[in-house]
């Protein structure tokens, strides 16, 4: 399914909320290019595998895990989008919580 989002660009609902907010653009090859190695750091810390789905704010990665769990990553942290796609995506589109810290880079 998230193969066919390929090029798909959306504009969030809420741009000023929790954090100041960026439109998505689903491309999986785009977004991944180049982040083997934070997949496999991503599957050492949370016991899944990850896989790139989007590029978001400041063109971070933000992956998508087996069991469901979002993050995003860019050079200097990885932060918890969502423990489920849907919590994600309402996230990434609302704006309306702050994303936790899960490691500084």
């Amino acid at each position: 399914m998230v193969a066919s989002f390929g090029g798909l660009q959306v504009a969030p609902a809420v741009m000023d909320g929790a954090f100041r907010n960026a439109p998505i653009l689903f491309e999986p090859e785009l977004a991944g290019s180049g982040s083997l190695d934070v997949t496999q750091t991503l599957h050492g810390e949370f016991g899944q595998d990850f896989y790139p789905i989007a590029e978001w704010i400041t063109n971070s990665c933000v992956f998508l895990g087996s069991v469901g769990k979002v993050v995003v990553h860019h050079d200097a942290e990885l932060l918890l989008v969502g423990e489920s796609f849907g919590d994600a995506l309402r996230v990434m589109l609302t704006a309306d919580q702050v994303l936790p810290v899960l490691k500084v880079c």
